[in-house]
């Protein structure tokens, strides 16, 4: 029975690594906006638009979000300024 932290994914169209790249990516940008999962607490984004655009930059460098998606959210940063 599982725990309430298990998700099981079945897709024809993607490998195993190439599926956990695109979940990795949707994880860290729900991580930059702040949501929460289950009984964790959300954690705190920085409203500072410049360390918000370094810990993208971050995320891009370790390769956890493609440079179209940093461009995109930094555009949208920008945009707020």
């Amino acid at each position: 029975m599982a725990d309430g932290n298990e998700v099981i994914f079945a897709t024809p169209k993607l490998t195993e690594p190439e599926l956990r790249a695109k979940l990795s990516g949707i994880v860290a940008a729900s991580r930059t906006r702040g949501v929460s999962h289950g009984n964790s607490e959300a954690q705190h984004v920085p409203d500072d638009p410049v360390t918000r655009l370094r810990d993208l930059a971050q995320l891009r460098d370790d390769g956890i979000i493609s440079t179209e998606e940093f461009e995109e959210k930094k555009r949208d940063l920008l945009d707020r300024m």
